[in-house]
C-alpha cells in the first residue's frame, strides 16, 4: 500500500457555497422556486437545525460572530473534497424539500447541561451528531426520539445505516434510539473501525519463505494454528536487529470475535449472558493465552514505539485500529498489506471479521418536540440528508478511497476493509460500565500473561457482568 493521495480542494467557505449555489441553480432551472421538487414532501420554507452537524455551516446562516471569524480565517481555510461533496448534498436536499438545514455548534460539554439548555429554548435542535454516552444520556432523560416512531426512516436499511450488530451500540433494552454511524454509511467518511491485522510487505518478504499469507487464506490455512505455526517462521532475536512477528493488541477481544464468539450473546432464553463464558469463547480466549507465552516472537505494542518499529520492518504482524492506518500508517510505511484476522476452529471459515465499534464513536440521532409533526418532518429531512451525495453515490466514495489509500492496486487488501466495515460489531462496554469492564479486561490480560487459568478468570467475573446485563439490557421481573 502507498501513502495516501491528498485530495483537498482549498477555498473559503463563502467561495464554496457561491459555486454550489452556481451549480444549484442550473440543475434546477425547471423546478419551481419555494416548492418542493416533484416526488418530495414539501417542508414549506421550514428551519431544521443540525447541531455539532458533520458538515461546515452554511455562511448564509451565520451570526454576526460567525462571519467576522470566517472573516479572519479566510486565508488559511480549508475544505476538503468529502466536505464539499456534502455542502452540495445540503444544498440540493434543501431545494428539493423546500427547507433550510442549519447548521449551529455544540456549546455545551455535558449531556445534563444541554438537556437544560434544550428543555430551556436555549438549544433548539431537530438533530444532533454526538457521542452515544452522551445520545443515550439524552434517551434516558427523555429528549431523544426512538427511530421506530419515526415514520420515514428504515432501521432495517443496514446498507445505509449500518448493520444490525452495530446498531446495537445504539439500542437501550431493545429500543433503537440513533445510527451508530458518521450520517450513514454513504456518507464521505473512511470507516475507522479497531481490530485491523497489518502486514508489513518487506519485513515478511525477507524471510523468503515458500507461500505468503493471502495464498495461505486461499488455501482454507489462514487459521488460528496456521497463523501461530508461521510466527516462529516470521522473526529474528538478534538483539541490535530485531524483527518481531506478532505485536498484538486487544489480541483475546479478536480471538473470540475470530471464532464466532461475542463478549455478549444471546441464551436460549433469549437474554444476553457474558459471551465469555461459552466453549467457542474460552478455545479463542486459550489460544490469545498460547501467543501471549511466545514472547521472544509476539508482544504487545508500546504506544507509538510499535508503530516506529512496523515503519522500520523490524515488525512482520501488527493489529490496530483505522484512526491509525488512515492517519499514520500511510503516511509513514509504503509497503503494507491488510488481512483478515486468523479464523478460530469454531468459526466457519471466512465468515467472521474482527472489527468492533466502540461506544466513544459518534452517532446521529433526533430531539423530541413537542409538536408530533415535526418530529416526523426532521426525520423525514433527516432521513433524505443522509441519502447517497450526488457526486459519490453508493459507489464512488469506495472508489475514491481505493485510489488514495489502496492506490498500488492491492484490491485484496481493499476486500478486507469493506469486508469488515460492513462487519463491525459492538463491543457493549457501555451496557457492561466503564468499572466493570476495566476490571474485567484488566483479569483477562492478567490471565493471559501470568498463571491463572482463563476459565477460572471468566468464571469469577460472570456473576457480575450477568448482573449487570441484567440491569441494562434484559428485562428483569
Amino acid at each position: 500500500m502507498t501513502k495516501k493521495c491528498f485530495f483537498a480542494v482549498f477555498a473559503i467557505v463563502f467561495t464554496v457555497f457561491f459555486v454550489l449555489s452556481a451549480c444549484s441553480k442550473q440543475e434546477t432551472e425547471l423546478h419551481i422556486e419555494g416548492q418542493a421538487w416533484d416526488g418530495y414532501r414539501d417542508m414549506e420554507g421550514q428551519e431544521f437545525i443540525f447541531r455539532n452537524a458533520i458538515m461546515p455551516a452554511n455562511p448564509r446562516d451565520y451570526t454576526e460572530e460567525e462571519a467576522e471569524e470566517a472573516k479572519k480565517n479566510a486565508a488559511t481555510t480549508e475544505i476538503s473534497l468529502e466536505e464539499e461533496k456534502m455542502l452540495e448534498a445540503v444544498d440540493l436536499v434543501e431545494q428539493k424539500l423546500n427547507c433550510k438545514i442549519i447548521r449551529k455548534s455544540l456549546s455545551t460539554s455535558s449531556a445534563s447541561e444541554f438537556a437544560a439548555s434544550f428543555a430551556a429554548g436555549q438549544s433548539p435542535t431537530d438533530f444532533m451528531y454526538g457521542e452515544i454516552v452522551f445520545a443515550q444520556d439524552l434517551y434516558l432523560a427523555g429528549y431523544v426520539v426512538p427511530i421506530d416512531e419515526i415514520e420515514a426512516i428504515d432501521k432495517t436499511n443496514y446498507e445505509k445505516w449500518g448493520n444490525a450488530d452495530r446498531q446495537m451500540a445504539t439500542t437501550y433494552k431493545g429500543v433503537l434510539y440513533g445510527f451508530p454511524t458518521i450520517g450513514s454509511d454513504y456518507y464521505p467518511y473512511a470507516h475507522r473501525y479497531y481490530g485491523i491485522l497489518l502486514m508489513n510487505n518487506d519485513a515478511y518478504n525477507s524471510f523468503n519463505l515458500d507461500s505468503t499469507p493471502q495464498e495461505m487464506l486461499e488455501n482454507g490455512e489462514w487459521t488460528f494454528s496456521g497463523f501461530q505455526e508461521l510466527l516462529p517462521k516470521v522473526y529474528t532475536n538478534d538483539s541490535t536487529d530485531k524483527i518481531w512477528a506478532f505485536v498484538h493488541g486487544d489480541l483475546p477481544v479478536l480471538a473470540v470475535y475470530a471464532n464466532g464468539g461475542d463478549l455478549v450473546v444471546k441464551n436460549n432464553r433469549g437474554d444476553y449472558v457474558f459471551g465469555y463464558s461459552q466453549p467457542n469463547a474460552l478455545r479463542a480466549l486459550e489460544w490469545a493465552k498460547s501467543i501471549y507465552s511466545m514472547t521472544d516472537i509476539a508482544t504487545t505494542p508500546t504506544d507509538d514505539a510499535g508503530m516506529d518499529q512496523f515503519y522500520e520492518d523490524r515488525i512482520v504482524f501488527m493489529t490496530t485500529n483505522g484512526y491509525r492506518v488512515f492517519s499514520d500508517f500511510t503516511y509513514n510505511c509504503d509497503n503494507f498489506s491488510w488481512l483478515p484476522f486468523p479464523y478460530g476452529p469454531d468459526a466457519e471459515y471466512g465468515t467472521t471479521h474482527t472489527a468492533y465499534k466502540t461506544y466513544r464513536d459518534s452517532i446521529t440521532f433526533l430531539l423530541r418536540n413537542e409538536d408530533p409533526q415535526r418530529v416526523q418532518d426532521a426525520g423525514y429531512v433527516f432521513n433524505e440528508l443522509f441519502e447517497p451525495t450526488p457526486y459519490f453515490g453508493k459507489e464512488k466514495y469506495n472508489q475514491y478511497l481505493f485510489r488514495n489509500y489502496f492506490n498500488d492496486g492491492d484490491e485484496a487488501s481493499f476486500k478486507v476493509y469493506l469486508d469488515e466495515a460492513a462487519n463491525m460489531r459492538y463491543n457493549y462496554s457501555l451496557e457492561i460500565t466503564d468499572e466493570l469492564y476495566t476490571e474485567v479486561f484488566g483479569k483477562i490480560s492478567g490471565a493471559m500473561s501470568g498463571s491463572s487459568s482463563v476459565a477460572n478468570v471468566i468464571a469469577s467475573v460472570a456473576d457480575a457482568v450477568n448482573a449487570q446485563l441484567d440491569k441494562t439490557m434484559n428485562d428483569v421481573k
